[in-house]
């Protein structure tokens, strides 16, 4: 087993040892299960996978959604504050984002009945990149023990 650099590599099949990560980038998930991006986008855009992304500083208001009238939602907001750390996307930006190299993105999934509405600025929202694209450590286990694809090595100490 060979590491190059800060990031692991991996030979024909075989799983090299790699520090624990939190995440593993989209080109490295790409080689890793030897698929190409739109490969992975489609299986996001279905909700087989969630692609995530960083944020470091971000300003955001966080809240939930409430029904005033039937059928009639508006976010209720809680807080605004800044955000750093690893953030889920939608599938529809998660598919774009892969399709066309980049998306504006102004919101963040923040799961059922909850929104993050991001606000660096008047028009609210951040560029993301297909290198931004990031799939968490637990997102790649599941998915890899859902679909038999074997277990990740364990971290080096």
């Amino acid at each position: 087993y060979r590491l190059t650099g800060a990031s692991a590599r991996w030979k024909e099949n075989e799983a090299m040892a790699t520090p624990c990560v939190a995440f593993f980038t989209l080109a490295e998930v790409c080689d890793r299960w030897g698929m190409k991006p739109l490969q992975i986008g489609a299986c996001a855009v279905e909700g087989q996978l969630i692609l995530s992304v960083v944020l470091a500083g971000q300003f955001a208001e966080l809240g939930a959604w409430e029904e005033i009238r039937e059928n009639d939602w508006q976010r209720m907001p809680e807080e605004q504050r800044q955000l750093t750390g690893v953030f889920d996307l939608f599938r529809r930006d998660a598919w774009a984002i892969i399709k066309d190299g980049s998306r504006f993105v102004a919101d963040m999934d923040a799961g059922p009945g909850r929104y993050i509405s991001l606000r660096p600025s008047e028009e609210g929202g951040v560029t993301v990149t297909a290198d931004d694209l990031l799939l968490r450590r637990t997102e790649v286990e599941r998915f890899e023990a859902e679909n038999g694809m074997g277990a990740l090595p364990e971290p080096l100490l």
